[in-house]
């Protein structure tokens, strides 16, 4: 009896042992599925960031295109205008006239109005 009783005990003994080791499998198995997500959301968040900044640079890249394809654009316009239009008269009364050939001459070369003030000066 003492020997049944001892058994049973030793068997509880056992199972308990096993459920704790399968206790704490399934928490060494959590903890490494938790560590994973966290490493897969890193990887999201650096391909996320690389994608961005990939993006931006672009952005850049294109605002810089256009700012020098604008800059052209003035420099032709300007070149053009200096071949066909005088120097600013220095006499007050003669500004009317002046500003109306400058602007005669925006029409007659096309160019566009956000150009125009650049121009002007």
């Amino acid at each position: 009896m003492e020997k049944e009783r001892k058994e049973k005990e030793s068997e509880e003994k056992q199972k308990e042992r096993e459920l704790r080791q399968k206790e704490l499998d399934a928490e060494r198995d959590k903890m490494a599925q938790t560590d994973r997500l966290a490493a897969q959301r890193l990887e999201f968040e650096k391909e996320k960031l690389k994608s961005e900044t990939k993006l931006k640079q672009q952005e850049i890249d294109v605002q810089e295109k256009v700012q020098n394809d604008e800059m052209k654009l003035i420099k032709r316009y300007g070149d053009a205008l200096a071949q066909v239009i005088s120097l600013q008269p220095e006499e007050v009364t003669d500004l009317p006239a002046y500003f109306r050939g400058v602007e005669e001459q925006f029409k007659k070369l096309n160019v566009p109005r956000t150009y125009q003030a650049r121009l002007d000066i």
